[in-house]
């Protein structure tokens, strides 16, 4: 026995090996951050229940709306974290839960529901049936239910192994899940929490509509006022309820908004410096009740009644029927001369104990396929990359920073000029890049750039600043611990702004050239006769060549492909780009007879990112599925 194997077995019997368990944590992610401060909370309950467990386990954050089944595939168990799933009526959650549990009993893997609402059920609703027969299928081990237990046993619930319980909703956890961040007991102002103007017409509630509602908070607002508050607004994150919140301060004439939030952290931290609040959208009363703030709600949804009549506050939610400004201020002042109920730790960790119980029970590790991928080598971060499965194509240092902590070694970044001939890194000029910059520009007026001051005094969703390259270079130069491949995207500019760019890039690249010896570089060019003046400048760099799309049924499209290739052979190019719509077997082929490889923009779906490497795709961008996730999943 060698010295080393001695060691091995020794260290074993002091650390015996775990097996390990993928759970995967499906969450909704969107710009109302309610749902992932949802998320946030269930996962830190599975990370209190894994925390001992007989396995290692990982548990790995996907989006509901973004989910493709072949992750299943790889996953010893499905968490759904909470919300409003059990619908049909709005949104298609119906068929998503569907594909999920269909597929999760098809490769037998359990599948728990935590804390969802129940909104509705009709007989002869085919939506209503699907979802149905989704809860019943045997591989649900449990389901615990926020509001309307009742719905759910008596109307889609018949397999009775199920077990069933109701539970608080998980963002009772706040104060737990965000223990840096804690309530203002100093603060004197009241929190107002718009939505956006359609979200009582849009259920029915026509009565109070987008006039009702400006005039409503405005003389919220002046009540507060004359018993001596100041007054806040602020959102869940909505685009459409930051519009309205800015419609409102400007039809009353004054008043702050604060920053949009990004980050479910975010939400709570603005929700903690208020006295008190007055809110539309459900979480922001539940966030408000974790931390200690009292808060009335405006009832849009029955959920809201619900939920204050289970902490025990029916009065503090104001329903359609008795909705004015003088009975939400007065069942504020009412809460705010209250002593504030917390909730006992029984009912507190009711859903815990429901989550570790499946973990415990049904969670161990499952036979699975175990893929030898190198995704470091792959994997490549589209426009810096992505966040949290809302935020892409920034091309920010916050993206950066980011896909550098997720092992990411490729980088795509995209460069434009700015209307004084300025180089900065933009995803092209378009109502895309504005309206995530807050601006609405449409039509001709998007394709006007910005100057180089306003871009970068801009912000992207109100929160990650924007750069120029020169900052992204410095950035990047201080990056010691890899080799790195960036690509720098170029567009399709005019003649003559494509030799500014090039000079810009030059002088750019020049000053921090001896810095970057790591840094292998590429640019993406999309013309022949960008292709030749690049030459000309004779830059330190590799082209990567673009294949164009078969947009219009083509029937000569892959002779046409025959010809790019035979372009780039010619000029010595070695890899060409193209979209994830393009690359498909038969491209495949054609590439392996070249001898060329292959740059993938952009996949939102794991098994297509796996099947691309597999069959030979040097680099494959994603803005949502990194390095890590992938290791985890499928390693």
């Amino acid at each position: 026995m060698t010295a080393l194997t001695f060691l091995k077995k020794a260290y074993r019997k002091v650390f015996p090996y775990k097996k390990k368990c993928n759970i995967l944590l499906v969450q909704l992610a969107n710009r109302n951050l309610g749902d992932l401060v949802i998320a946030d909370n269930t996962c830190k309950m599975l990370e209190k229940a894994t925390r001992k467990g007989r396995y290692s386990y990982n548990i790995l954050r996907t989006h509901i709306k973004n989910l493709d089944t072949c992750q299943i595939e790889y996953a010893d168990a499905g968490v759904f974290s909470g919300g409003g799933l059990v619908k049909f009526m709005a949104e298609t959650f119906y068929e998503l839960l569907w594909e999920f549990i269909s597929k999760a009993q098809e490769c037998n893997v359990p599948v728990f529901l935590n804390a969802v609402g129940v909104e509705g059920y009709d007989d002869k609703d085919e939506r209503c049936q699907l979802l149905k027969k989704a809860l019943n299928l045997p591989c649900v081990k449990g389901i615990t239910v926020r509001d309307d237990l009742e719905t759910l046993v008596e109307n889609y619930i018949e397999n009775d192994e199920i077990l069933i319980k109701e539970v608080f909703d998980p963002a009772v956890w706040c104060d737990e899940t965000y223990g840096e961040i804690s309530a203002d007991k100093n603060s004197e102002i009241i929190g107002l929490g718009l939505a956006r103007e359609g979200i009582f017409t849009d259920h029915g509630i026509e009565r109070i509509d987008k006039e009702y509602l400006l005039e409503f908070w405005k003389e919220t607002a002046l009540k507060l006022e004359e018993q001596g508050y100041k007054w806040c607004v602020f959102t869940n994150g909505l685009d459409k309820d930051e519009m309205f919140a800015k419609e409102f301060v400007s039809y009353i004439g004054y008043g702050e908004i604060l920053i949009q939030p990004a980050k479910p952290h975010q939400l709570v931290e603005n929700i903690c410096k208020f006295k008190g609040v007055i809110a539309t959208r459900m979480h922001s009363n539940i966030i408000a009740y974790s931390m200690g703030i009292p808060s009335v709600g405006l009832v849009w949804n029955e959920k809201l009644a619900l939920w204050g009549k289970k902490i025990g506050f029916p009065e503090r939610f104001v329903t359609a029927d008795n909705l004015t400004a003088e009975n939400a201020v007065n069942a504020l002042l009412k809460a705010l001369g209250e002593k504030q109920k917390k909730l006992s730790k029984k009912n507190r960790n009711a859903g815990f104990k429901e989550i570790k119980r499946f973990v415990k029970k049904q969670v161990s590790p499952l036979e699975r396929e175990k893929l030898k991928l190198d995704y470091k080598k792959h994997m490549l971060a589209t426009a810096l990359g992505g966040m949290e499965f809302k935020y892409n194509n920034t091309n920010c240092l916050d993206s950066f920073e980011n896909s550098l902590n997720d092992s990411y070694r490729n980088f795509e970044v995209d460069l434009r000029l700015t209307n004084d001939n300025k180089l900065v890194c933009v995803n092209g000029w378009n109502e895309n890049t504005y309206k995530a910059l807050g601006m609405s520009r449409v039509g001709e007026d998007a394709k006007i750039p910005l100057s180089y001051e306003e871009y970068l005094s801009s912000s992207y969703y109100a929160n990650f600043t924007p750069c120029d390259f020169i900052k992204f270079l410095e950035r990047l130069s201080l990056v010691s611990d890899r080799k790195i491949k960036l690509i720098a995207d170029l567009g399709k500019p005019s003649e003559d702004d494509f030799q500014n760019m090039l000079s810009k890039f030059e002088n750019n690249l020049n000053e921090y050239r001896d810095k970057l010896d790591n840094v292998k570089i590429y640019v993406r060019l999309q013309r022949k006769r960008d292709v030749l003046v690049f030459k000309e400048k004779k830059l330190n760099c590799e082209i990567i060549y673009f294949v164009a799309e078969n947009k219009n049924d083509d029937k000569d499209y892959y002779q046409s492909v025959r010809n790019t290739l035979d372009y780039c052979k010619k000029q010595k190019i070695k890899m060409v780009s193209m979209s994830d719509k393009t690359y498909n077997e038969k491209i495949c082929e054609i590439l392996k007879e070249y001898g060329v490889k292959a740059c993938i923009f952009t996949y939102t779906n794991t098994e297509k990112i796996i099947n691309a490497i597999k069959n030979g795709a040097e680099l494959v961008g994603s803005h949502y599925y990194g390095v890590k996730y992938l290791e985890k999943l499928t390693k």
